[in-house]
């Protein structure tokens, strides 16, 4: 189950992308429209959540390299980036290529 932050990150998300107008209605667009936020469950990113508790498992230290495996495209991508920098601000995401 999401939680109330969870679901205004979402929300926040799909009026950023336009998907969602202000008043939480859907803008005809390709996107799938059984997937918004109050009509149902949008899962979370399991890569991205491994990538946070992997670092939240690590000793913090001031400019630490936190990888990240999902590119910034990920729907989860921003959030779990952002409480990595709550925790520790001047960390530095990395990608490692393959």
């Amino acid at each position: 189950m999401a939680t109330f932050e969870q679901n205004n990150y979402i929300i926040k998300k799909y009026i950023d992308d336009d998907l969602l107008d202000d008043n939480l209605n859907k803008n005809n667009y390709w996107f799938d429209p059984y997937i918004y936020p109050n009509e149902g469950y949008i899962p979370m990113c399991t890569q991205c959540n491994l990538d946070y508790d992997n670092f939240k498992s690590m000793t913090v230290f001031d400019y630490m390299k936190v990888e990240m495996k999902h590119p910034k495209a990920c729907l989860w991508n921003a959030y779990f980036f952002n409480k990595i920098k709550n925790i520790c601000p001047t960390a530095k995401i990395i990608r490692k290529k393959k």
